[in-house]
């Protein structure tokens, strides 16, 4: 899916609820339209304090809450900032740049989006425009067809119009290919802004390429163990998957940025942005959690099967995801097999017991994170849900119980809600310099 289309996706979501809105607002005495009060100035963070009024119901709150959110997330915002506020800073932002009336009493102090749902709905259409007018300028054909729309270089043979469309590379479940598209449009999106910026500087140019090509992969990264805790994959499948991902994509932003090119120049290339990749602290996180995952399964079937027979079945699972069937082409990407294969092993020594006894509790990465972050803070983990407002009590402590008992969080946590919590938590925990950010 290509950036106009995600744009105009939350449109449609915005306008929906926009219309929920008003009908309750017919029935209900006086002006409780959802609003947002903006204020910027040295008093307030860089992104200015963003305030959110109730609105007609806490539930037409929630839903804005949830569509913002991934609206923010894919509009570029940062890891350190929360996803909705930065959607509104920047729905404010362009109100102030264009002296809309949208905004009442605006300035660059800031002011107040009047209906917070409407105004984001017709900033996602500006959004969508300003996409298509993105890839005109950029010399690219928007292609439509079977209901969606398709970004395409005019050089570029129509079957390589989107990763996710090559036939070899795993398809993710339905809600979880959505985001993965999502995130991929982010990365388009960031590119093109970013590369105009030093369009003849060709070191940075390369930097913002290699850029490009690493979030899309450890977006599809995230969404392949997302699928696992969802309990659509296998640990296996989430590693051969992902081994299968990185080629493609590496070939995909190849052959787009290169008009002539010979197999060798292809391969040469592939290899030498793999170390890129394996050097990266998001390739390490991606195999601590691999390895948790793969640690549940374990878990799981000895609670059912008894701890020997899983012992072995996981085991043999575990070692095809380390193994597996690889092109001769594609050998020059064994480098990653060994890191996922220590990984593996590294699990299975720590849950199985040398005496064949029951396996003790699964060592999740986020729940120690979070233990590590509440004790550091010398706080309990029911006060640290009280200090994340967005965050809610039961949720937390089901979505803790659940991690540490290796268990699905299928049809109980949704993973939206777990991935706001794993952010809070990665959060907390860079402010207190137990994990390093991306950045560093």
């Amino acid at each position: 899916m290509a950036a106009p289309n995600i744009w105009r996706n939350f449109k449609d979501e915005f306008d929906a609820l926009a219309r929920r809105e008003n009908e309750l607002l017919r029935d209900t005495p006086g002006d409780r339209l959802l609003r947002a009060y903006c204020s910027y100035g040295e008093e307030h963070p860089a992104l200015g304090h963003i305030h959110v009024s109730s609105g007609p119901t806490p539930r037409i709150k929630s839903e804005f809450t949830d569509i913002a959110t991934r609206a923010g997330i894919v509009i570029g915002c940062p890891s350190t900032a929360v996803p909705v506020e930065f959607w509104i800073h920047c729905l404010c932002q362009d109100l102030i740049e264009s002296n809309s009336r949208e905004l009442f009493a605006g300035s660059p102090s800031g002011g107040i989006i009047q209906s917070l749902i409407d105004s984001s709905a017709s900033y996602c259409l500006r959004l969508a425009t300003a996409a298509e007018e993105d890839a005109h300028r950029a010399g690219q054909a928007i292609v439509v067809g079977r209901g969606r729309t398709e970004t395409l270089s005019a050089s570029e043979p129509p079957r390589s119009a989107s990763i996710s469309d090559r036939p070899d590379l795993p398809e993710l479940p339905p809600i979880l290919q959505n985001a993965f598209e999502a995130a991929k449009a982010a990365a388009e999106l960031d590119y093109a802004n970013l590369s105009r910026q030093a369009p003849h500087d060709e070191s940075q140019q390369s930097l913002l390429r290699l850029n490009r090509i690493h979030v899309v992969f450890f977006s599809y990264c995230t969404q392949a163990r997302n699928a696992c805790r969802a309990g659509d994959w296998t640990p296996t499948h989430v590693s051969r998957s992902v081994e299968i991902a990185w080629p493609l994509i590496c070939d995909h932003y190849f052959a787009r940025e290169h008009a002539k090119y010979s197999e060798e120049e292809r391969i040469n290339f592939t290899v030498a942005q793999r170390k890129t990749v394996t050097n990266d602290n998001r390739w390490r996180q991606h195999l601590s959690d691999l390895k948790a995952l793969a640690e549940g399964v374990r878990i799981s079937s000895a609670e059912s099967n008894g701890c020997s027979g899983a012992a072995q079945s996981t085991s043999v699972g575990l070692h095809d995801a380390s193994t597996p069937s690889v092109p001769e082409t594609r050998q020059d990407e064994s480098d990653f097999q060994p890191a996922i294969a220590q990984a593996g092993e590294t699990g299975a020594r720590e849950v199985e017991g040398s005496d064949g006894s029951a396996a003790p509790p699964i060592r999740d990465a986020y729940v120690e994170l979070l233990e590590a972050v509440v004790a550091k803070m010398q706080i309990s983990i029911e006060t640290w849900v009280g200090d994340h407002k967005h965050l809610a009590r039961s949720t937390v402590f089901e979505w803790k119980s659940l991690r540490r008992a290796g268990k699905s969080l299928k049809g109980r946590i949704s993973t939206d809600k777990s991935d706001e919590i794993e952010l809070a938590i990665q959060k907390d925990a860079e402010k207190l310099g137990l994990t390093r950010s991306d950045s560093d």
